[in-house]
């Protein structure tokens, strides 16, 4: 799966994605995580982070405390380790966000 950033809230150290629980995202964010910036490079800074979905509910936590490479809005989260199982923890429709695009690779 592939996510964005959707805003910048530095003075609470929130990040909200364009993806959450409601999108099937649940343990995924505990494994293996790629950012990649809107110019293509991969950033080297780091920040503890609490990351949230869109639904802006107190469910869609994603985790309290992640360590992210900082993020601007737009830019790209991989989730390595959400398989096959994504689609069908999603919630179709949800709030009216739209359910998650399948990207494979390899």
């Amino acid at each position: 799966m592939v996510s964005r950033r959707l805003n910048a809230h530095r003075k609470v150290d929130l990040v909200y994605l364009d993806a959450g629980i409601y999108s099937g995202l649940e343990g995924e964010i505990k494994y293996r995580t790629l950012v990649e910036k809107q110019d293509g490079t991969v950033p080297e800074e780091t920040s503890t982070v609490l990351v949230a979905g869109p639904s802006c509910d107190s469910t869609d936590v994603l985790h309290e405390t992640y360590e992210l490479p900082v993020l601007e809005p737009k830019d790209r989260v991989y989730f390595l380790a959400a398989g096959a199982y994504l689609a069908a923890r999603s919630a179709v429709g949800f709030q009216r966000f739209s359910t998650s695009q399948d990207l494979r690779v390899g």
